[in-house]
C-alpha cells in the first residue's frame, strides 16, 4: 500500500458498482491477513466496520456479496459527490481515497468541467468538509483550489468597481510639527542641533493604498497562479485574460502583503465583506482542502434548472420563486403529518401557476426501458407534483418534471378526470448537464416556456 493512491472511484447515483475480488484485495490493499475464505469474509466486515463513518459521510453503502466460490465487495452511491479517505482493517492506517464523480454531465473530462456550472450559480454550492483524517491521494480526490480563486476574483472584479479608499497611517518627518508627532523618535535625536527642527509625524491620508488593499492583492496574485496553471480548463482561464487589466490597473501603485488571514470588519463594503470571506476560503484551503469533501449533486442540479428558468421567467415578464412553501393550515394533525409542501420553483401571473419539480435521476437516459423500478420512481414523482398543481384554480393544470438529458427534449403527459373534465398536463423536460451549449438550451427552453403559458392562457379565456 504505497501512499497516495485511490482504493476506488465511482460515479454518483451507481446502483452496483464494479466488483472487487476480495482474494484481490488480501494481495494488495489488505496485505498482512491469511488467504481463507472465512478470514476473507472477517476482513471485509472489517473494513466496512472501520469505515463507516466516512461511508456515511458520502452517502456509500458497501456490499459484500459470494460470487463463485469469492467473496467480492461493490458499492452503491448517492446523489453526492467528493472523496473520503479509508483505513485499512488490517492496521487501522490511512490507505487510500474512495472518490465519487458527478454522472449525466454532458463530457468526457467530468472533474472539471461541472465546476463551470457550479460556478454559473454564484457561490450558491460550497462543499461540506468532515475534518477527521486527511486524504491521502492529495490533489487527485482535494477540491479544485482554482475553483475558489475564480470566485475570489470575480468578486474582487466588482469589488474595484467601488473605488474603496481608507485612511492609512504613515510616519514621516517634517520641518515643522504637523499631525501627532511621535516625540519617543524625536527625543532620541533631540541633542542634535541640525535635527531638532526635524520632527516625525504621524500622517492620516485617505488612499487606495492600505492594508487591506494590499493583503486583497495579495490574493489576487495568487489566486491569478493557480488559475493560469496548466490543469485549469482554458474557458476559466480565457475570463481571468479579460478582467486582468482592469484589476492589475487597479493595484498598479499597490505592493502586496503577505496574510494568513484578512480581518472582516462590520464597517466594510458588502462587496469587501464577501471578498474578505472567499479570500479566507483560499488562505485556509490548506487546513480544509485536504479533509473528506462532498457537494450534493441534486442540489447543483436543482440550482442549475432554477438558473434557467429564472432567465426564461425574466426574459417572458413572468413572476418567479423558488423553493416556495405551501404551508399547511390545519390543526391537531398527527405528529408526522408534513407542515408543508415545497416544490422547486413555481411561476406564475395573475391567475396562472406552473409548477415544477426536478429530478437528478436516469430516466430519460433510459427513455425505451420498462423496468420496475422506473415505473415506481416516475410515479412517486409523478404524485409528487400532481399535488403541488392541486393548488392552481385553473381546471387545466400544468406541471414541469424536469430530468438531465443527453439533449434537450420536451415530452407532454396529459391526463383527464372524465367526471369533472379537469386535466394535469405535465410536461417532461431533459436538460443537459452542460456549458457549453448554455445560449442554445436557454433559448429552447424560454420558447417552450412561452407556449405553456400561452396555452393556458387560451384555455382559462
Amino acid at each position: 500500500m504505497e501512499p497516495g493512491k485511490v482504493f476506488f472511484s465511482s460515479q454518483c447515483l451507481s446502483e452496483n458498482s464494479s466488483q472487487l475480488s476480495g482474494s484481490e484485495l488480501l494481495k494488495t490493499w489488505f496485505k498482512g491477513s491469511r488467504s481463507r475464505s472465512t478470514n476473507i469474509t472477517e476482513v471485509l466486515f472489517s473494513f466496512r466496520e472501520i469505515n463507516q463513518e466516512m461511508f456515511d459521510f458520502l452517502g456509500i453503502t458497501s456490499i459484500i456479496s459470494d460470487v463463485k466460490r469469492d467473496i467480492k465487495l461493490s458499492f452503491r452511491t448517492t446523489n453526492y459527490i467528493g472523496a473520503i479517505p479509508l483505513k485499512s482493517p488490517i492496521n487501522g492506517k490511512p490507505m487510500g481515497d474512495f472518490i465519487v464523480y458527478p454522472r449525466y454531465i454532458d463530457t468526457k473530462n467530468n472533474n472539471n468541467k461541472y465546476l463551470k456550472i457550479i460556478n454559473l450559480l454564484q457561490g450558491s454550492i460550497q462543499p461540506e468538509f468532515l475534518f477527521n483524517d486527511a486524504l491521502i491521494s492529495k490533489d487527485q480526490a482535494r477540491p479544485p483550489l482554482f475553483f475558489e480563486c475564480v470566485k475570489y476574483i470575480d468578486l474582487l472584479f466588482q469589488a474595484i468597481q467601488t473605488k474603496w479608499h481608507k485612511f492609512s497611517t504613515t510616519k514621516k518627518s517634517y520641518p515643522f510639527p504637523k499631525g501627532s508627532i511621535v516625540w519617543r523618535d524625536y527625543l532620541q535625536h533631540e541633542h542634535d542641533p541640525k535635527m531638532r527642527l526635524h520632527f516625525p509625524c504621524k500622517t492620516n491620508i485617505l488612499s487606495n493604498d492600505h492594508t487591506d488593499n494590499q493583503q486583497l492583492y495579495y490574493v489576487y496574485l495568487f489566486s491569478k497562479d493557480q488559475i493560469l496553471g496548466q490543469t485549469v480548463p482554458s474557458s476559466f482561464q480565457i475570463d481571468l485574460r479579460k478582467k486582468i487589466p482592469a484589476i492589475e490597473r487597479y493595484f498598479s501603485f499597490i505592493a502586496p502583503k503577505p496574510a494568513r488571514h484578512l480581518l472582516i470588519r462590520n464597517a466594510d463594503p458588502v462587496v469587501i465583506r464577501k471578498l474578505k470571506k472567499q479570500g479566507n476560503k483560499i488562505l485556509n484551503y490548506e487546513i480544509s482542502a485536504n479533509k473528506a469533501w462532498r457537494i450534493d449533486f441534486s442540489i447543483v442540479f436543482e440550482r442549475y434548472i432554477q438558473h434557467l428558468y429564472l432567465n426564461a421567467s425574466k426574459s417572458l415578464g413572468l413572476k418567479f420563486r423558488d423553493n416556495p412553501h405551501i404551508r399547511k393550515m390545519s390543526s391537531n394533525n398527527p405528529s408526522w403529518s408534513l407542515k408543508y409542501l415545497e416544490p422547486d420553483f413555481d411561476i406564475y401571473r395573475e391567475y396562472i401557476a406552473i409548477f415544477a419539480d426536478t429530478k437528478y435521476k436516469s430516466h430519460l437516459y433510459n427513455f425505451n426501458s420498462h423496468s420496475d423500478l422506473l415505473i415506481d420512481e416516475h410515479r412517486h414523482d409523478l404524485h409528487q407534483i400532481a399535488a403541488y398543481c392541486a393548488f392552481e384554480e385553473s381546471k387545466h393544470k400544468i406541471g414541469l418534471l424536469i430530468y438531465p438529458a443527453n439533449t434537450y427534449t420536451n415530452n407532454s403527459l396529459k391526463y383527464t378526470n372524465p367526471y369533472n373534465a379537469t386535466t394535469l398536463d405535465i410536461s417532461l423536460f431533459g436538460i443537459p448537464i452542460t456549458y457549453a451549449n448554455l445560449g442554445s438550451i436557454q433559448s429552447q427552453l424560454t420558447r417552450d416556456l412561452a407556449a405553456l403559458i400561452k396555452s393556458q392562457i387560451c384555455i382559462t379565456e
